[in-house]
């Protein structure tokens, strides 16, 4: 059910991306294949928790329904790979193929994304697409298995009602996916700060009933990853 409206919102809406220089890396003709067990980019060394999100990572790639994907998004935000914006040029190319209906071209591009960021909901949303278009069943069916993880573990880590069961979220897109599925308009946002935690508070209204509520989601993951970018940038300033 939750791929079949996401299905119906990602059709008739535009994804918002924002570009980022980056060079599109070429992929070899096995990655285009983008099978489940497809290769991911490593860095020389591994800590303890980056090995545990590559573990899981294997877990995934193989179709294994007992993993924890709330924990398999944290852990990603363990790793260099993560960055709090999640938009860069890769993705653009993505998403350029997929509107024009190349999907092919798509699924080089939605690979590429994926070699880095193995939790990015719209990779694999069109990942899913474009392997259905081309008629690939298993594949299709393998990236929807992964959607579905992404979104239930958010949908599980909180019901958003309050900043004490706010959604956990760790990059401001996978806010607005959820709001997409849940059929909510944002209409403002504001910064909540409470208990040591970081909130997004968004008034928002229901697209069917008209009715107007607060939706919360904790962003310590995202203002720490950004908090820490930030002191780099500011190292790398100092005389």
């Amino acid at each position: 059910m939750l791929i079949k409206k996401l299905f119906l919102i990602f059709s008739l809406t535009t994804f918002i991306l924002a570009g980022c220089a980056a060079e599109a890396v070429k992929k070899d003709e096995a990655e285009q294949s983008q099978t489940p067990a497809a290769a991911m980019e490593e860095p020389a060394a591994s800590s303890p928790e980056q090995q545990k999100y590559e573990a899981l990572l294997e877990r995934v790639k193989h179709s294994d329904d007992t993993v924890d994907f709330q924990e398999f998004r944290i852990l990603y935000t363990k790793t260099p790979f993560f960055v709090p914006v999640p938009y860069n040029e890769k993705r653009e190319q993505m998403m350029d193929a997929f509107q024009k209906g190349k999907y092919k071209t798509a699924l080089q591009h939605a690979g590429d994304v994926l070699s880095s960021n193995y939790v990015d909901f719209d990779a694999h949303y069109v990942s899913m697409v474009s392997f259905k278009e081309q008629g690939e069943q298993e594949m299709e069916r393998f990236h929807e298995f992964v959607l579905s993880g992404l979104i239930r573990s958010i949908l599980q880590s909180g019901d958003g009602q309050s900043p004490e069961t706010a959604f956990v979220v760790i990059n401001v897109r996978e806010e607005y996916i959820l709001m997409e599925l849940l059929g909510l308009t944002m209409q403002k946002q504001s910064v909540l700060e409470s208990g040591g935690h970081i909130y997004d508070r968004l008034e928002v209204v229901d697209s069917e009933t008209g009715e107007e509520r607060e939706l919360y989601f904790n962003v310590d993951i995202p203002f720490a990853a950004y908090d820490r970018l930030l002191g780099e940038e500011g190292a790398d300033a100092s005389p």
